[in-house]
């Protein structure tokens, strides 16, 4: 079940890296869920890695972008590069991140990393960026 579109007040703990959210069970129900992004995701050179690990030790400004018109939820950060500098980057959570009858579940992605956007002026450049640059769409 698509997490983003199954789930309402989905949050993000940046000190933690914890995705929280309520999460729609199969009987109709809502249960609060909550998942470790750093046991799943990772940095490698400012690219987020789905399958690393702790891109949280490496990060800062961890935030959300929800977009509710295509129900997905964006993670988006600040990662350090092997040189010290730091990119934004953001990751489609959906590609990553299922509701299992009410509980947040990491189902991996075939997408295994994420480029960073550059320099951006708002959310939404970010957002066009991250479509064209990094899922190919």
């Amino acid at each position: 079940m698509s997490f983003a579109k199954s789930s309402t007040d989905i949050s993000i703990d940046a000190s933690t890296t914890d995705l929280s959210a309520n999460c729609r069970t199969m009987g109709g129900g809502s249960r609060r869920s909550v998942i470790r992004l750093n046991e799943y995701v990772g940095n490698n050179h400012g690219r987020f890695v789905v399958g690393g690990k702790d891109f949280g030790a490496s990060a800062t400004n961890i935030h959300l972008i929800q977009d509710t018109n295509n129900h997905t939820t964006y993670l988006v950060a600040n990662l350090r590069d092997r040189f010290g500098s730091v990119r934004p980057t953001l990751l489609d959570l959906n590609s990553i991140i299922a509701n299992k009858d009410g509980r947040l579940a990491y189902v991996g992605s075939l997408h295994t990393d994420c480029y960073p956007a550059g320099l951006i002026d708002d959310s939404f450049s970010f957002v066009r960026l991250l479509i064209h640059g990094c899922l190919g769409m």
